[in-house]
């Protein structure tokens, strides 16, 4: 079920961190704080891709979903019968962003390459391995947990001419945001006028702590050439209360698989619901040697 939803914005009795956020949104925007019924109307076809569940019963967490496919064609990033798209998987590792949580579990390497290869697999990616079929693409991955970091400082004011104190300012910046913004999204909506319900929706994904897996395909050739040329990236990540990234992980990837090689016009998030309607089967993988 899609859906947006108008409202005014106020940044009265927000935290220090939330004003930040809601800053950059500003700036990357241009929302004004008197928005034209007209512009609204514009923010709802707009932010069509924004997916929100709400289902009886919870079976998996809601899934975030930001894909890029860096201008490729997205019919040619995705396997055919007709035209097979080999892989080979590189490796990856634990990126955490911002300030890690005390005894927040991470899955072994081994049984979250086993689920990325099952995935890729269910999308009709096909395995290969160093000295077999030259690949199409090479996998790389990244996961972790992922927490706004902002840092504050107070700095005392005196009048210029007097010396009289005047009392103090607090400012506040983000440290982490470039990180924590493309986890959630930001970039999808710079240029464009949203809904509050909208900026809502990804302001809770940057301020509050999630668990993040990024599936990433680069370009063979350019790695040959000792360049580095992403071909397509997904972002997949879930809020981190009341959940754990090796109990998640397969509905994660699950949720993302359909989106591999695509580019989302704005942030997915895919919930039960939307999980049922695909009907997304992680398969068996498949390795190919050279014959």
């Amino acid at each position: 079920m899609e859906r947006v939803a108008g409202g005014g914005d106020s940044l009265k009795g927000f935290s220090s961190k939330r004003l930040e956020t809601m800053r950059y949104f500003r700036r990357l925007n241009g929302i004004m704080s008197h928005v034209s019924r007209r512009c609204l109307t514009l923010a709802a076809l707009l932010a069509t891709s924004i997916v929100t569940v709400s289902a009886a019963e919870k079976e998996g967490p809601e899934v975030l979903i930001v894909a890029d496919n860096f201008g490729h064609d997205a019919q040619a990033l995705r396997p055919t019968k007709d035209k097979p798209i080999h892989y080979l998987l590189l490796g990856g590792k634990q990126w955490d962003l911002g300030a890690s949580v005390a005894g927040e579990k991470m899955p072994p390497v081994s049984q979250l390459e086993a689920t990325v290869h099952s995935t890729l697999a269910s999308q009709g990616f096909t395995a290969t391995q160093e000295g077999g079929v030259m690949p199409d693409i090479i996998i790389i991955y990244g996961y972790g947990s992922a927490y706004l970091e902002v840092d504050e400082w107070t700095e005392d004011e005196f009048d210029s001419e007097s010396g009289e104190f005047l009392g103090g300012s607090t400012t506040s910046t983000v440290l982490n945001g470039r990180e924590i913004y493309g986890l959630a999204g930001a970039n999808k909506i710079k240029g464009k006028v949203l809904s509050s319900a909208v900026v809502d929706e990804i302001t809770d994904a940057i301020e509050h702590g999630r668990l993040y897996i990024t599936i990433s395909a680069l370009d063979p050739q350019a790695l040959r050439e000792k360049k580095k040329s992403m071909m397509w990236r997904t972002r997949i990540s879930i809020p981190s209360r009341r959940n754990r990234l090796p109990d998640a992980m397969q509905v994660m990837l699950a949720s993302a698989a359909p989106y591999f090689g695509t580019d989302s016009d704005l942030p997915l998030v895919i919930g039960d619901e939307d999980r049922r309607k695909t009907e997304v089967q992680i398969g068996e993988s498949t390795v190919v040697e050279e014959p």
